[in-house]
């Protein structure tokens, strides 16, 4: 199965790289299958290798993608804990100022996004208009894509599905979890064959993520209805 092969190569990994390659692997075959509790397990297994190496960064990133596991799976509540607990390591982290500029801003995104989920638009208002101005200040097109996700997420969820998809279009145009988000937009204003063609898109998609291990299981079931 995938997952000996990502124990063999977390077990032979030169480096400790290898190691949190082959345990982002094993969490993301979990999501494939549903099982969101061994995938948050395992991004456990993750931090404590972090924290034993004593790589910031690393522990940052493991509290983030459990929230947005949680996030994703229908669960923010639960998945802001995480983002919090990533947002305070950042703050308190001893790091180069462009790296602490950085992860300040994925943090606020982070909470863009999981406000979004929980249909707090109110209160990710102020955090959307930081966001916007630190983008724009650093003009980082990874950035603008990345914002312009979020702001996507936000419109469908106020059933602007036009102004979602015009953002979809600035964000980035090869990750499955936007194409996801894209059918559903597509789905909610009654184009029924876009929808089907971005859901399909998904599904048969090949380039293994964990942004795609969160959608596909969806895209499949909207195909088969």
């Amino acid at each position: 199965t995938a997952r000996k092969y990502y124990n063999k190569m977390f077990d032979k990994a030169p480096n400790i790289n290898g190691k949190f390659g082959a345990l982002i692997w094993k969490a993301t075959s979990y999501v494939h299958e549903g099982n969101i509790e061994k995938a948050l397990k395992t991004f456990e297994e993750y931090r404590a290798l972090a924290e034993k190496e004593d790589l910031i960064i690393n522990v940052i990133l493991s509290y983030a993608n459990q929230g947005f596991i949680l996030t994703e799976s229908g669960n923010p509540t639960e998945g802001m804990k995480y983002y919090e607990k990533a947002s305070d390591l950042i703050k308190e982290a001893e790091l180069s100022r462009p790296v602490k500029e950085n992860y300040i801003l994925y943090s606020i995104m982070w909470r863009c996004y999981v406000l979004t989920a929980k249909n707090e638009f109110d209160k990710a208002e102020a955090d959307f208009e930081k966001c916007k101005q630190m983008v724009e200040n650093r003009q980082n097109p990874g950035e603008e894509r990345t914002l312009h996700s979020i702001y996507a997420l936000r419109e469908i969820k106020r059933g602007n599905y036009d102004k979602a998809l015009e953002h979809f279009s600035k964000a980035d145009t090869e990750d499955a979890f936007n194409w996801y988000y894209m059918a559903k937009a597509y789905e909610k204003k009654g184009d029924k064959e876009n929808a089907s063609k971005f859901y399909a898109k998904v599904a048969n998609w090949n380039v293994n993520s964990l942004n795609l291990a969160l959608v596909r299981q969806r895209a499949r079931e909207k195909i088969q209805e």
